[in-house]
């Protein structure tokens, strides 16, 4: 993928990505959801656009406006892209479900939930869940790539006393883990690394107090609650029980 096609991904995955979190910590579930599917869409095809064989790519071309992620995902799946990637086929669904623009896709995609599940579950503590798997494929984006440039954790790291930076960071459990790793690579190559450094030292990234809503993850072990918050983990509710499923 040419520089400025690099580039480009990165910078709608973050603008969508920050966004989609400003929202949910605002209370607004469903306009956020649907800015958090479109980072995790962007990031899908972003790391599909890097493999250039004439048979992924006339594949692609064939999916490319789907904003189907449980599709796009069996389409990844079936060519090993992205195969470090962790995440339950109940969370692209429900992503899927709820990734809706227009009033025909909202009413079908309700009458769907009623039938499986009843109504439709959405919330703040929902939020750890998106976190992970767009953190995932950062991952994997940057291990394709071989470039750091396509990282949002240094975006995010780059405007540090920013207010999107403390969106970003914001109770977000999996983008701290990669701080220590973004920076490693930064040495030597970014002039504001030690600036960088200095605000980490004296400031929580963990709370910004501009928000009043905050997740229930508490502060325990924050490997327990990585574990706890991949996607693989997710699972839709029952109808009967109202339980998750097992």
């Amino acid at each position: 993928m040419k520089n400025r096609e690099q580039a480009h991904w990165t910078e709608l995955r973050y603008d969508y990505y920050i966004s989609g979190r400003r929202l949910f910590f605002d209370g607004l579930f469903t306009s956020g959801i649907l800015l958090l599917s479109y980072a995790i869409e962007v990031g899908f095809k972003a790391l599909i656009s890097e493999y250039k064989t004439n048979e992924i790519q006339k594949g692609f071309k064939a999916c490319k406006n789907s904003h189907d992620l449980l599709a796009l995902k069996k389409f990844m799946d079936s060519w090993e892209i992205g195969e470090e990637l962790t995440v339950s086929e109940d969370f692209l669904r429900y992503i899927t479900l709820n990734f809706n623009r227009y009033p025909k896709q909202i009413t079908e995609s309700q009458k769907e939930w009623a039938n499986e599940i009843g109504s439709m579950p959405i919330g703040i503590d929902y939020l750890i869940y998106f976190d992970n798997l767009i953190i995932q494929i950062n991952k994997e984006i940057i291990r394709k790539t071989n470039s750091v440039d396509c990282n949002i954790v240094l975006k995010a790291l780059n405007d540090i006393q920013g207010i999107e930076s403390r969106i970003f960071f914001h109770q977000n459990i999996n983008a701290r883990e990669c701080i220590n790793s973004t920076l490693q690579a930064m040495t030597g190559r970014n002039q504001s690394i030690e600036i960088i450094k200095n605000v980490l030292n004296n400031e929580d990234l963990m709370f910004y107090q501009g928000f009043e809503t905050f997740l229930a993850i508490g502060l325990g072990n924050d490997d327990k609650i990585i574990e706890q918050s991949n996607a693989n983990n997710f699972r839709l509710p029952n109808k009967e029980n109202s339980v998750w499923r097992n």
